[in-house]
Order: C-alpha cells, then sequence, then structure tokens
C-alpha cells in the first residue's frame, strides 16, 4: 500500500507535509491505488480501443467470448466492428457531440 502526500501548508500554517495512507472503500472494494492504476489504463487506450471496447460491451461480448465464435461469424462481427468504427471516426460532429456507444447504437 503506498501513501499519498498532501500538502497541508494552510491547515498547519507552515509548510508541513501530512501523509495518509490510501485504505479500502468498503463498498466498492478498491483502494486508491487501483482507481488510478484503472484511470491509467483507460487513458492510454487509443481512441479505437475504446471504440472496439464499446461495441463488445454493447453487443454483450468480450474478446474471448469473440474468439471462440465461429470463424464466419466472428468475421462477420470483426468486419460490423471495422465499418462502426470507421463511421464513428469519419462523422462530422453535429451541433450536439454524441457519446461513442450513442454512436455504435447507431450503426449497429
Amino acid at each position: 500500500m503506498s501513501s499519498i502526500a498532501t500538502d497541508s501548508f494552510f491547515r498547519n500554517g507552515g509548510g508541513a507535509t501530512v501523509t495518509s495512507t490510501a485504505k479500502p472503500n468498503a463498498q466498492s472494494g478498491t483502494s486508491s491505488d487501483s482507481v488510478i492504476d484503472e484511470f491509467l489504463r483507460e487513458s492510454k487506450k487509443s481512441p479505437i480501443e475504446r471504440l472496439r471496447e464499446a461495441y463488445l460491451k454493447a453487443h454483450n461480448l468480450s474478446e474471448e467470448s469473440l474468439a471462440a465464435l465461429p470463424p464466419a461469424e466472428r468475421q462477420a462481427i470483426e468486419d460490423d466492428i471495422r465499418k462502426s468504427i470507421q463511421e464513428a471516426m469519419t462523422k462530422k460532429p453535429k451541433q450536439e457531440q454524441k457519446s461513442f456507444a450513442e454512436l455504435l447504437q447507431e450503426a449497429g
């Protein structure tokens, strides 16, 4: 478990640093470290990876379940994913910006 140092200059009236230890959240079972790790993993994904993930989630699929499909069925889904990504990436923005999930629902 790592420590998170916070500047308490104004609280303590000086330049002292208060160190607190990240504790698991009782409701979700995650610590601030795991939340940060998850954020960093998500932020490293490309828009195409996010669109693919959103498509799979919207169609109740995972990479593993997609891989387990018969080749012809998998190829049809891969083609649909490719088409959806191309449409989402080339679609001109309107006055209202839609989310990736909304774009995928329109395409699917």
